[in-house]
C-alpha cells in the first residue's frame, strides 16, 4: 500500500463503530423530536378516546338506572383513566349530585354547566374544544396556576341529568418531558456503550480483514510465503482460502514463466555462442585456407607465365603448390574428423590393447620432427599396459600430443612419455623441454583455431584444430585431458579406462592423490 493510501486509510475497526454510533444517534434524535413535538398530542387524543368511552358508559349506566354492572363497569373505567366525574341531577332546577369521585371543583363545575348550557365556549381565551356533539363536548379549560390545564367532558344524560369528566394536564406534559429526558439520558448511554461494544465486536471482523489486506500486500510484491490461517466458516474464511488457493496458483506459474524464461534466456544465449562460434569458425578456416591457396594461386601463376623457366625452379614452384595443397587438405580432413566426433558420427570401437606399446610406436615415428634438434625421448613406462577404449582415436590423441612436444622442445631438450595410476584409470603425461605456456593463453589452447604463436605454428604446418579434436575425443570416452606448465617446459596429460586385470593404486606420486 502507497504512502497516498496509507494517509487516507481509515481503519474498518473505527469506521464501523463510528457508523453504528451515528445511526444511533440519528434514530435518538428523531425519536426524541417526535417524543417532545408528538407525543403530548397522542397522550391527549389517547385521553379524549377514554372520555369518549367513559360517557358511553356513563350513558349506558343512566339508562340502565345505575344497574350494578354497568355502574361497576363505570367506576373500573374512571380508576384505571384516572378520571374525576361528578353527575348532577336537575330534577328541580337546582343540581343535585347523585355521585361524584372529587367535589372540590365547585367553582369549575359551574363553569363548565355554564359553558355547556348556554354553549358560550369563548367565555376564556385559554379554553379549546376538541370534540362537539349533541350529547357532550370535549374541551381543554385552564384550571388555575397550581392546577394548569385539565381535559373536561361535559354532557346529558337524559333531559335531567348533567355529567362531568375531567383529568389534569399537567400530568401529560410532565409525563412528556420526563420521557424526553429519560430518553435522552438513555440515548447518550446507548451511543456510549453501543459504540465500545461495537468497537471490541468489529475486532473479530476486522483483524482477518487486515490480515488479508497484508497478505495482498506481499501477493503485490510477488511474495507468495505467507497464508491466511483462520478457519472462519463465513464469508471472510472463504476469501481467505480462495486467496490462498490464488497464491498458490500465482507462485506455480510464477515459476513455470520463470523457468520459461531461464531457459529461453539459455536458449538465446546458447544460440548466440552458436552464432559466435560459427562466426570464428567461418573467420578461422578462411584465415587458414588464405594463404594456401594464394600460394597455390601465385605460383601455378608464375609457371603459367614461365617465370620458371629451368626444371629446378619449375620443380619447386610443384612442391610448394603440392605442399600447400597437402596443408589444405589436411586442414579439411581434420576439420571432417573434428566434425564427426562432436556430432557422434565416429562410432567409437572400443577394444582392449597395450598402451605402451602404442607410446613407444608413435613417439618413435613422430622423432622425425625434431627437424635436426638435439633432443632426447625418454619412456617411463611399464613393459605393457592394458587398457579399454578406441585404439585409433587414442593414437590421434598420442599423435597429436608428440607433433607438439617436438615442435616446441627446447634444443637441446628432453620429451618424456611417462604413466601413472590415478584411481584404477591409465593417465598419460607427455613432457617436453622448452618455453611454458603463457597464463593467460593456457585456457584457451583447446579452442579451434588458437595458436599462441601464428607465424610458428604456420611453420611447421600447425592448424590449431589437433587439441580440439583431442578435447572431443576424451569427451567422447568420457574421459579427462589437461595441461601445466613445468619448471623447464610443458606437460599434457590424459586419461583412458584400464582392463579390468590392470591395477589400482589410485595414486599419482606426481600430483599426490586426486579427489
Amino acid at each position: 500500500m502507497n504512502d497516498d493510501n496509507r494517509n487516507r486509510f481509515i481503519s474498518l475497526r473505527l469506521s464501523f463503530p463510528l457508523i453504528i454510533v451515528s445511526i444511533l444517534a440519528a434514530v435518538i434524535a428523531i425519536v426524541f423530536a417526535l417524543n417532545a413535538t408528538q407525543l403530548e398530542k397522542f397522550a391527549v387524543s389517547n385521553k379524549r378516546n377514554r372520555l369518549r368511552e367513559t360517557a358511553e358508559l356513563v350513558k349506558a349506566a343512566a339508562d340502565s338506572n345505575f344497574s350494578e354492572d354497568t355502574f361497576s363497569a363505570l367506576e373500573n373505567k374512571l380508576r384505571t383513566s384516572n378520571i374525576d366525574i361528578i353527575i348532577l341531577d336537575n330534577v328541580y332546577e337546582t343540581p343535585v349530585v347523585l355521585y361524584a369521585t372529587d367535589l372540590n371543583q365547585g367553582r369549575i363545575i359551574s363553569k363548565l354547566l355554564d359553558i355547556y348550557e348556554n354553549e358560550n365556549y369563548e367565555l376564556s381565551e385559554h379554553t379549546e374544544i376538541y370534540e362537539q356533539t349533541d350529547e357532550y363536548v370535549i374541551l381543554s379549560l385552564f384550571q388555575n396556576d397550581e392546577a394548569g390545564y385539565q381535559l373536561d367532558c361535559v354532557g346529558a344524560c337524559g333531559d335531567a341529568m348533567r355529567f362531568i369528566m375531567t383529568t389534569p394536564m399537567e400530568s401529560i406534559r410532565d409525563s412528556v418531558s420526563i420521557s424526553s429526558r429519560f430518553l435522552l439520558l438513555i440515548g447518550m448511554a446507548a451511543i456510549i456503550i453501543g459504540g465500545i461494544i461495537m468497537y471490541i465486536a468489529t475486532a473479530r471482523l476486522t483483524d482477518p480483514i487486515l490480515r488479508l489486506s497484508e497478505i495482498s500486500d506481499h501477493m503485490a510484491d510477488l511474495s507468495f510465503d505467507v497464508r491466511y490461517d483462520g478457519q472462519d466458516s463465513n464469508e471472510i474464511g472463504i476469501l481467505g482460502r480462495n486467496m490462498n488457493h490464488l497464491s498458490d496458483s500465482l507462485q506455480e506459474t510464477i515459476t513455470n514463466l520463470r523457468a520459461a524464461n531461464e531457459k529461453l534466456g539459455a536458449d538465446l544465449r546458447e544460440k548466440e555462442q552458436l552464432d559466435e562460434m560459427r562466426r570464428l569458425f567461418l573467420s578461422n578456416v578462411s584465415h587458414e585456407l588464405k594463404t594456401p591457396i594464394a600460394l597455390i594461386q601465385g605460383y601455378a601463376e608464375g609457371l603459367t607465365e614461365g617465370i620458371a623457366d629451368d626444371p629446378e625452379s619449375t620443380r619447386y614452384y610443384c612442391e610448394v603448390i603440392a605442399d600447400e595443397a597437402r596443408k589444405m587438405n589436411e586442414i579439411v580432413k581434420r576439420l571432417l574428423s573434428l566434425d564427426a566426433i562432436e556430432s557422434g558420427k565416429m562410432q567409437i570401437t572400443y577394444s582392449d590393447f597395450d598402451l605402451c606399446e602404442l607410446i613407444r610406436g608413435i613417439g618413435e615415428s613422430s622423432r622425425k620432427l625434431a627437424s635436426g634438434k638435439d633432443v632426447r625421448l625418454v619412456f617411463d613406462l611399464p613393459d605393457e599396459l592394458p587398457v579399454h577404449a578406441d585404439e585409433f582415436m587414442i593414437e590421434g590423441v598420442l599423435q597429436n600430443y608428440f607433433s607438439n612436444a617436438w615442435h616446441y622442445v627446447s634444443d637441446p631438450g628432453t620429451v618424456t612419455a611417462y604413466y601413472r595410476d590415478v584411481y584404477g584409470r591409465a593417465r598419460i603425461y607427455i613432457r617436453n623441454t622448452g618455453t611454458p605456456i603463457p597464463e593467460e593463453h593456457i585456457h584457451h589452447i583447446w579452442d579451434k583455431f588458437y595458436k599462441i604463436d601464428k607465424a610458428r605454428t604456420r611453420a611447421y604446418g600447425g592448424s590449431g584444430i589437433g587439441l580440439s579434436i583431442v578435447k572431443a575425443i576424451m569427451k567422447t570416452h568420457n574421459s579427462r585431458c589437461g595441461v601445466r606448465n613445468t619448471e623447464d617446459g610443458v606437460e599434457f596429460w590424459f586419461e583412458v579406462e584400464k582392463c579390468r586385470t590392470s591395477g589400482d593404486d589410485g595414486y599419482d606420486s606426481e600430483y599426490g592423490t586426486l579427489e
